[in-house]
């Protein structure tokens, strides 16, 4: 019988700060972290009415649990400012950074940092 395990923690905290009427700065912190994995996997191939070409069962009944693991930690910092430059037109800016650990990888080894510029314009109707 497969077992599955998971913990999973997520914390934030926003602040928002308006120096004038026109003016909002914003800042957001954010702190995620997961565990999973599946424990005593088989596969029980007696129980198929017909054999599947090229599925290898006890390969997989070894392996399989392997691929559920999941590990990792993800920080993320983002600020910005809304800056209303008339009546209906609001400009908004953001700088986002982020720090994702990958400790199990499957596919592809995800651990990194990035760094994110936005800007645009709002027209408010």
């Amino acid at each position: 019988m497969a077992g599955y395990e998971n913990n999973n923690h997520n914390a934030w905290a926003s602040v928002q700060i308006m120096p004038s009427d026109r003016l909002e700065l914003f800042a957001t912190t954010t702190i995620n972290s997961a565990s999973a994995t599946i424990e005593n996997f088989s596969y029980d191939a007696g129980s198929l009415t017909s054999s599947l070409n090229g599925l290898d069962f006890a390969l997989h009944s070894q392996t399989m649990a392997g691929y559920s693991d999941l590990d990792f930690k993800r920080i993320g910092q983002t600020a910005g400012f809304h800056y209303r430059v008339t009546r209906n037109l609001m400009a908004t800016g953001a700088l986002d950074y982020a720090r994702y650990d990958d400790d199990e990888p499957y596919l592809v080894d995800v651990t990194g940092r990035r760094l994110s510029v936005f800007g645009g314009l709002s027209w408010i109707f």
